[in-house]
């Protein structure tokens, strides 16, 4: 997942026989530099990830990690989401709105907005079948904070939009197209 212009950041998957809950962040500029980042809550692999912004009740700009369903253990989906604010210090993951379903291998779109919007695609309903048609946003009230920071799971949910995939799937990738040069336009 990208960070910013130059940072990446690796997070949960399946090493060594097993999902975990490991983070890290590597920054390009700086050569072989890996940071070991904080632990996601919930270990978890074929997840969908990526990043969002939001602004505060100040008018302050936010961005936003966030981890959302994919397996804890063979077979077993979760349907939790975890957001980690990556301007904190000290910054931890904390819980975010539970999907309606546990959702694994669906794709992730972070929108370049500033009201915290996120795109979850698709992805399986159960073990490595049953593709997913569905397009699920993370809508979040930025008005709704306190002095610790946002609270994610009170502030934020889950809506399933009336768009759907014209052919339901899983294991693909989805993202922003900068330029609306290369878009059809729809009909």
């Amino acid at each position: 997942m990208k960070v910013n212009a130059t940072t990446i950041m690796v997070l949960g998957g399946y090493t060594e026989g097993k999902s975990t809950e490991k983070t890290y962040f590597f920054n390009r500029a700086a050569g072989d530099n890996w940071i070991v980042g904080p632990e996601l809550m919930k270990a978890r692999y074929r997840h969908g990830c990526g990043y969002a912004f939001l602004r505060t009740p100040k008018g302050e700009r936010r961005q936003i990690a966030i981890a959302v369903g994919g397996y804890e253990r063979e077979k077993q989906k979760t349907k939790t989401t975890e957001v980690l604010r990556l301007d904190w210090n000290n910054p931890i993951w904390i819980p975010g709105p539970n999907l309606p379903n546990g959702i694994g291998i669906a794709a992730a779109v972070g929108l370049t907005t500033t009201d915290g919007r996120f795109l979850l695609i698709g992805g399986q309903k159960n073990y490595l079948r049953g593709n997913l048609g569905s397009i699920l946003e993370l809508n979040c009230d930025v008005g709704v904070g306190h002095n610790k920071g946002m609270r994610f799971k009170e502030s934020c949910r889950w809506i399933t939009m009336k768009q759907k995939l014209k052919q339901p799937r899983s294991a693909f990738l989805a993202m922003i197209v900068p330029s609306k040069k290369f878009v059809p336009e729809c009909k």
